[in-house]
């Protein structure tokens, strides 16, 4: 009997370990991984293994969604909080770009939610070749604000970095006491 106890005192504290109430400990795969990935059992720590969705971070909560040229996109954010995209060249322009061609992206607060009608425009990093974050950017806009419509803009003119395999990332990150919806855009221009 007495290993018969030790055998369920261990699975127990097992158990215990691996989930507190039935979830999982913030070393595990919180939230089940979003609903977006595969809880894996790893050292010391299980782990999410992210759907090819275009799923990402600790536990697959953060989707990069792709944008085509023109098309806008809305999100939402609270602070401290970070959405991404990706805007592929190709994708919107399968042939060399004319020289003067310029991309420009762009996000904006939605002032129209009658919930958020003071919300600012988040922060907007933007990356070629790679996504973008907090200190690893080609350009951060912070502070443009167009009459009664705060917005975001950066641009790209360099023809180097507009080739029919560019791949330009943005990562859009909500500051501190701001939340609320906004809308991003990647539009591919003519000369």
């Amino acid at each position: 009997i007495s290993e018969l106890h030790n055998m369920a005192t261990l699975l127990f504290l097992a158990l215990l370990f691996w989930t507190v109430n039935g979830q999982p400990l913030p070393h595990g795969c919180q939230s089940f991984c979003s609903g977006h990935g595969q809880c894996v059992a790893g050292w010391p720590y299980r782990y999410c293994n992210c759907d090819w969705n275009n799923y990402r971070g600790d536990y697959c909560q953060t989707r990069i969604t792709s944008l085509k040229s023109g098309q806008t996109v809305g999100g939402f954010l609270f602070p401290g909080y970070w959405n991404y995209y990706f805007f592929n060249v190709n994708a919107s322009q399968p042939k060399p770009l004319p020289k003067g061609s310029y991309l420009v992206m762009s996000v904006t607060a939605n002032l129209s939610d009658p919930f958020y009608p003071y919300a600012k425009a988040p922060d907007l990093y933007t990356q070629f070749a790679h996504q973008a974050n907090a200190t690893d950017f080609a350009c951060h806009a912070n502070g443009t604000e167009t009459k009664g419509h705060p917005s975001h803009v950066c641009n790209v003119t360099d023809a180097s970095k507009l080739t029919p395999t560019s791949v330009w990332y943005m990562g859009v990150y909500r500051a501190e006491n701001n939340t609320g919806p906004y809308a991003v855009t990647a539009t591919l221009h003519g000369p």
